[in-house]
């Protein structure tokens, strides 16, 4: 992967931003946090997936497995809480898709991509049936969400954001070089909002979305920004507000560190679920910072996670 070619002053205000940021949400980089890596569900995951067809070897340019284990990374950081092995297994297949699909709906990654996605939604929706591994595996992952997760606002939340997932990505194809009207455009970063953050894996337990969401605008502004990327929240805020992407940056700084803390005090009442969001949201923000996608080593950062008794995945 090439070095970023970002300005110096950029790279320091925005790592100034990421280090705020961990701060105000109690994320202590310095104080490592032992995660138990599971060996034997990263196995079964990947059984899992070779059963719909995809290819899960080592060494292989076009294997599912590195994003399986970035799944396994962020559900053992993430969901400890969450101890049912058929949940986690699906939890880390759902954003292992969610990963891959990311990077292939990248604009300038593939001239198809919207054609890939027109073609996703159609099998889920079950217009056509599915013809390659990764549209049987998305189109399973939503048919199993209410076996899994039978509360049903739960698996409502995860079949709406997986179709959402896709529509933005059709969005953001069909939208690229257009210039955002100050006053219409305010209102698409409201919708994308409600679309992108919708389509994260962690609205399958009731974590809040504009944490979850804003964090994840933020922790990956580095990635693509380097990349050229002109489609996400980042940019969109900066275009609608006329600011600088670093001060949308720091926008979205504010907003994640808002919600957490209205977080903490919702939950305040409830020992268990105060418990849990928090392991969450440490384990959420470290994996950002720990997983190589999002390339916040080359800013200095480290996750300070250790995973004991993990086997070479990659």
């Amino acid at each position: 992967m090439a070095p970023s070619t970002l300005p110096v002053d950029t790279i320091q205000s925005l790592r100034q931003s990421i280090h705020l940021l961990l701060d105000q949400c109690s994320v202590d980089l310095q104080t490592q946090r032992a995660i138990p890596f599971d060996n034997d569900l990263l196995s079964l995951a990947c059984k899992e997936a070779a059963r719909h067809g995809l290819i899960v070897d080592h060494g292989s340019a076009s294997s599912f497995r590195p994003y399986i284990k970035h799944g396994v990374d962020t559900v053992t950081a993430c969901f400890s809480h969450i101890q049912d092995t058929q949940s986690r297994i699906y939890m880390i297949l759902y954003l292992a898709s969610f990963f891959y699909l990311d990077d292939k709906f990248a604009p300038g990654y593939q001239s198809n991509a919207e054609s890939m996605a027109q073609e996703l939604f159609s099998s889920m929706m079950g217009r056509v049936t599915p013809n390659d591994p990764m549209q049987k595996l998305y189109s399973f992952l939503l048919t199993e969400a209410p076996n899994c997760f039978p509360n049903s606002p739960t698996s409502n939340i995860i079949v709406t954001g997986s179709l959402n997932f896709i529509t933005s990505a059709i969005l953001d194809y069909r939208t690229q070089g257009m210039k955002a009207n100050t006053c219409v455009g305010q209102k698409v970063h409201k919708i994308r909002q409600g679309l992108v953050w919708l389509q994260r894996g962690h609205g399958i337990i009731h974590i809040p979305i504009f944490h979850s969401g804003s964090a994840n605008d933020v922790l990956s502004f580095y990635k693509e920004e380097s990349a050229g990327e002109e489609m996400n929240q980042v940019s969109l805020l900066a275009s609608c507000s006329k600011c600088p992407k670093i001060e949308a940056v720091k926008q979205l700084v504010d907003i994640t560190v808002g919600a957490h803390r209205n977080i903490l005090d919702i939950l305040c009442p409830d020992k268990a679920a105060l418990d849990a969001y928090l392991s969450f949201s440490d384990g959420y923000l470290r994996a950002h910072v720990g997983i190589s996608r999002y390339r916040l080593e080359e800013l200095g950062f480290r996750s300070g996670l250790v995973y004991s008794n993990a086997v070479a995945c990659m």
